[in-house]
């Protein structure tokens, strides 16, 4: 083997990666593992947020078909938003009547003050628009935002 300078030259059978492209790779890879690792954990966080909105949006149409039912919730006259009942949600979400409107023939629209009902007959027309919402009742930054539904209840 031929002498340059004091050091030897490597020879063809002695060829390997150098320090710097050993680093430069585990670099990369090191980046490529970082990226994957965040979408799994985006994953499983949309995961979660829609599995709650799946809950909400069930609950708040089981509580819907209740309330719209005229055997199992009768039309109640001046009705308020504790009339009418919800099923009892499962532990970590929360269903509530949240309104009830009432039909105003003059205006052809829903009136969120109630009818005379001191009078006799009371004045309400037969007809109400209740709410109804669900919510999850985490803490969680994912946690979805309350699902509201609105049923036209006839007497």
């Amino acid at each position: 083997m031929r002498q340059v300078h004091g050091a030897s030259r490597r020879s063809l059978e002695e060829a390997g990666d150098t320090l710097i492209e050993v680093l430069v790779a585990l670099v990369v890879m090191g980046m490529a593992f970082a990226v994957i690792v965040g979408g799994i954990g985006t994953a499983i966080i949309g995961a979660s947020l829609q599995q709650n909105q799946t809950a909400t949006d069930s609950l708040v149409r089981s509580a819907a078909e209740k309330i719209a039912s005229p055997t199992d919730d009768p039309y109640v006259t001046c009705a308020t938003t504790s009339t009418y009942s919800v099923p009892t949600p499962p532990a970590g979400f929360s269903v509530t009547v949240t309104g009830v409107a009432f039909w105003n023939p003059t205006t052809n629209t829903f009136d969120q003050s109630p009818p005379s009902c001191a009078g006799a007959p009371p004045t309400d027309s037969g007809l109400q628009l209740v709410t109804v919402s669900a919510a999850a009742t985490g803490t969680d930054v994912h946690t979805p935002q309350a699902t509201t539904l609105e049923i036209v209840k006839r007497s």
